[in-house]
């Protein structure tokens, strides 16, 4: 399978990074989440018995993966969740969440982690969402930082997180016009 089309080019600071949207099972989409996974899981090595049901999405609720590729090597990922029921963002329903978002580390400091929230938060927008939602863990100091900083608010914990509410973060968002 083919990387698919491109949906924007190169951006301030992202290098020569160009977004494609792509399957959920595409190859780079899946290396991606791999690399996620190889640098996440340790940091809740302690709690893995009780992650993976809640933090494995069903690949039917996948509405839209985008890779960034450098050249064609993949290097960064995101893409939203059709969640089972919306969650409630300040009045707002949220019907999607950010999912897997990661940016591997040989192509960090380069903007391409904003600029994938970016990408999926527009395409949220797109598809007539009024709100944007997203979990992620109280030991990913680095994801918190960045959805505080692109305006993103704590919220409670939602849903599948539930059962793992003392090591979950969540966050949302109401989107206007452009994400």
């Amino acid at each position: 399978m083919s990387p698919g089309p491109a949906t924007s080019g190169t951006t301030h600071g992202a290098g020569a990074a160009v977004v494609r949207e792509v399957a959920w099972d595409h190859p780079a989409a899946v290396a991606l989440r791999a690399g996620m996974g190889a640098e996440i899981d340790p940091r809740y090595a302690d709690q893995a018995h009780r992650l993976g049901p809640a933090l494995s999405p069903d690949p039917a609720e996948m509405v839209l993966t985008l890779v960034a590729f450098d050249g064609e090597v993949p290097v960064a990922c995101g893409s939203l969740r059709h969640l089972p029921e919306p969650v409630d963002v300040a009045g707002v329903a949220a019907p999607l969440e950010v999912k897997k978002l990661f940016v591997a580390t040989t192509h960090r400091r380069l903007g391409l982690a904003s600029r994938m929230l970016t990408e999926v938060t527009a395409a949220a927008t797109r598809r007539g969402a009024g709100a944007l939602v997203l979990h992620t863990g109280t030991r990913q100091p680095e994801a918190v930082a960045l959805y505080e900083a692109a305006g993103w608010a704590v919220i409670p914990v939602y849903g599948e997180y539930a059962v793992i509410a003392d090591v979950s973060l969540c966050f949302g968002r109401v989107l206007g016009p452009g994400g």
